[in-house]
């Protein structure tokens, strides 16, 4: 790249270095008291869904456990890339390359300011099936009992995520004099 007026052009090479990291699950076990029960029915189940996420943290006073709720969440994998840099050199000139995204941080940070909304998400969802499973046992405990099961079992955790995107990005500069030049 070459400035009008200028005695000197720019090679830019951008780089691309390893992969975001992926999502995994994580199971938690939560506590349902008889009175979330009973305050899990119309409208109140996002805000008993709330208080019963926060368990998850605390457990707050013991009361009699209904049931166990278990929740899958998804996390990030734990993931160690070393900071890696790449050098470039032509006619004697060299520059090292310099992060300028951390993909891989952001996708992280998004994922941890959406963290309790995630979690209590999936605490409504199994709630509203525990009570559904309540309901159909008063009628039949064998079809309470395997819809309860069907609920447990297909708990999963949304662990999509776009993880082809790389993990950073880099630019390196390398100032040159106008010629042909062999970059290493």
């Amino acid at each position: 790249l070459m400035r009008p007026g200028a005695s000197t052009g720019e090679v830019v090479l951008f780089s691309e270095i390893g992969f975001v990291p992926r999502k995994t699950q994580e199971e938690i076990n939560l506590p349902i008291y008889r009175g979330d029960v009973k305050s899990a029915g119309g409208q109140r189940v996002r805000s008993t869904a709330a208080s019963v996420a926060a368990r998850r943290y605390s457990h707050g006073p013991h009361a009699e456990v209904d049931y166990w709720l278990r929740a899958a969440v998804p996390v990030y994998a734990k993931q160690s890339s070393p900071d890696r840099t790449i050098r470039l050199t032509g006619d004697g000139v060299s520059a090292l390359s310099l992060t300028v995204q951390d993909v891989g941080a952001i996708a992280r940070a998004v994922h941890t300011d959406r963290q309790n909304v995630i979690l209590t998400r999936t605490v409504a969802r199994g709630l509203a099936k525990y009570v559904a499973s309540r309901k159909l046992k008063k009628r039949n405990r064998i079809v309470g009992f395997l819809a309860n099961l069907f609920a447990t079992a297909t708990e999963v955790a949304d662990t999509r995520g776009w993880v082809s995107l790389p993990g950073k990005i880099q630019i390196g500069r390398l100032d040159l004099r106008p010629g042909v030049h062999s970059i290493h």
